[in-house]
């Protein structure tokens, strides 16, 4: 679906104003919510940053909801296959919301380690349990891109270095929120998502936040 739910997003885009990225990568943008954000934080910082998106279905969602008008650069393309299509392509964030689960599992473990080689930090967006099945238009065309074909936990990310991952209920579904880190990174260097720990110190607000919404910290909660 071009559209999801708002579970996380007070949370990306604070993590969009902390990390301050200059180039982005939104894999999967939809109606282009992450897109906008960024857009937003721009005008009001008075700031610029450099937005490419990677959308599969150019007349239901590139064309339809004017992409290019957000976004300056929007490739069609399989994000499956940007690892050989697109192998120079680099940046300091690239986000993943409502995507992998679209991927089988190997697809998604490659992409993630490919973007893991080429941008600083990646965030992922992802529902665990929401049905979601392909669908025939009314052109005949079958939209087998929509369905959800991989099951993603936390467990699937702890064997990552520099993976961060919490899981939360919205309604009746469950979505990760999830930071998998630029492999050449230090551990202070990283953005992290982790469950809040109520009995420990309180963190540097500028580098680590709280959602108490969510019971969650997130940013740079690594640096002293």
């Amino acid at each position: 679906m071009p559209y999801s739910m708002d579970v996380f997003d007070d949370v990306v885009r604070r993590i969009l104003t902390m990390t301050r990225p200059a180039k982005v990568l939104d894999i999967g943008p939809g109606a282009g919510k992450y897109g906008r954000m960024v857009r937003e934080i721009d005008r009001n910082s008075a700031t610029f940053t450099s937005l490419t998106c990677v959308e599969i279905d150019q007349k239901r969602v590139i064309q339809a909801f004017s992409l290019d008008k957000i976004y300056d650069r929007v490739l069609n393309e399989d994000a499956a296959k940007l690892i050989r299509t697109m192998p120079e392509i680099t940046g300091d964030l690239a986000i993943l919301g409502d995507v992998i689960e679209h991927l089988t599992k190997s697809e998604g473990r490659d992409l993630l380690e490919f973007l893991q080689y080429r941008f600083r930090h990646v965030v992922l967006i992802i529902p665990v349990d929401y049905p979601s099945l392909s669908w025939i238009g009314p052109d005949g065309t079958n939209h087998a891109q929509e369905a959800h074909v991989s099951i993603w936990l936390p467990s699937d990310f702890s064997s990552m270095r520099g993976a961060y991952c919490v899981e939360r209920p919205a309604e009746e579904f469950r979505f990760l929120l999830c930071a998998v880190n630029g492999i050449r990174l230090k551990p202070s260097e990283h953005l992290v998502i982790k469950n809040l720990d109520p009995a420990a110190p309180p963190q540097n607000e500028p580098f680590c936040a709280v959602s108490s919404q969510h019971g969650i910290q997130f940013g740079y909660c690594n640096r002293s």
